[in-house]
């Protein structure tokens, strides 16, 4: 079972690959306005949308993480006390 620093230190690492690449996909959108006509984006926009997109990702990772792999991984495991 992964500790609770390791865990945290694995929701800190996605969280942001998650947000560096978000972050690449909205500034494309708002450089090359041209490539993406259905995206439409201002500078403000994209600074609310990476500010949701950072929550988000942080929520996701951390249910991920903290909630589902320990599950999986306790049923993955067999148990060596018994």
């Amino acid at each position: 079972m992964p500790t609770n620093s390791e865990s945290w230190r694995l929701i800190a690492y996605c969280s942001i690959l998650a947000i560096i690449l978000e972050t690449w996909v909205l500034l494309a959108a708002l450089t090359w306005p041209e490539d993406f006509p259905d995206v439409q984006i201002t500078r403000d926009g994209l600074f609310v949308a990476l500010g949701l997109a950072a929550v988000l990702d942080t929520a996701i990772m951390a249910l991920a993480f903290k909630v589902a792999a320990p599950r999986y991984l306790k049923k993955l495991i067999p148990d060596s006390n018994t």
